[in-house]
């Protein structure tokens, strides 16, 4: 299995040792992670842990929610294309908008998130993009600059901003709050999306599925996730974990 957004840096799974999360994941199963940074600083740290681990590979940018601290800081621009050269970085995000929040000014987020898609795009990677209550925005920001390849994460929206996704040909990723019993939009967003166009994630260590919820999430738990895709499309799980590890290994450029 592929989880394809995780925070393994992040605490509080940062206490116990990365080999201790990552050989749990490889027991269930797990034989890629993408370990994913939400500004520079942490940036510098998810990209030693890829070249440490085998199994984890980098995303690095800047979150909606840190918008505010790089708006006008060339030097990140600058260290977050240089790490995008990088062996291991596989993608930029995650990125985006959050509304819900609004940890930083609409207008603020929306140009680093614009300044961020430039810079994927001339570096030709794949967007792991954050929406919280911004589908308008974001949908126009990405049509406007013609994004290729872009996954919306932890996804939840209902049938017609799924539609939109899927006929712009971005991926939708799922994560263990599908598990949760009044979680009904994300349940149907499930079933309504062609299992070509879904990968999974943990969010570790966010977003722990049922029966972990409310507890630590990791990598471990992936395997929970694919698990209930599986109940709702009403397939078995290997077909599940064989379609959504294709679909993330051509996402990532790592055919």
């Amino acid at each position: 299995m592929f989880d394809t957004h995780a925070h393994i840096h992040m605490e509080p799974l940062a206490p116990e040792t990365p080999e201790t999360i990552i050989n749990r994941a490889r027991e269930q199963g797990v034989h890629t992670i993408v370990n994913v940074a939400t500004n520079v600083i942490d940036a510098r740290q998810v990209l030693e842990m890829a070249k440490k681990f085998p199994e984890v590979y980098a995303a690095v940018g800047v979150h909606p929610h840190e918008s505010e601290k790089y708006c006008n800081d060339v030097g990140a621009l600058k260290e977050l294309e240089y790490m995008l050269s990088q062996d291991k970085v596989v993608a930029l995000g995650e990125i985006g908008l959050d509304y819900y929040k609004n940890k930083a000014a609409p207008l603020v987020q929306k140009q680093v998130f614009e300044w961020q898609i430039r810079l994927a795009l001339e570096n030709d990677k794949p967007i792991i993009v954050h929406n919280r209550e911004a589908d308008d925005d974001v949908y126009e920001i990405l049509k406007y600059y013609k994004c290729p390849a872009a996954v919306f994460h932890c996804y939840g929206r209902g049938k017609d901003f799924t539609r939109k996704i899927l006929d712009m040909g971005w991926l939708i990723s799922f994560t263990g709050n599908i598990t949760f019993p009044k979680n009904k939009q994300g349940q149907e967003a499930v079933q309504y999306t062609p299992l070509d166009k879904i990968m999974l994630e943990t969010d570790c260590p966010f977003m722990a599925p049922v029966p972990y919820r409310g507890k630590v999430c990791e990598p471990a738990h992936i395997h929970l996730v694919a698990e209930k895709v599986a109940e709702l499309k009403d397939i078995s799980v290997e077909k599940v974990e064989a379609a959504t590890d294709r679909n993330a290994r051509r996402f990532f450029g790592l055919d």
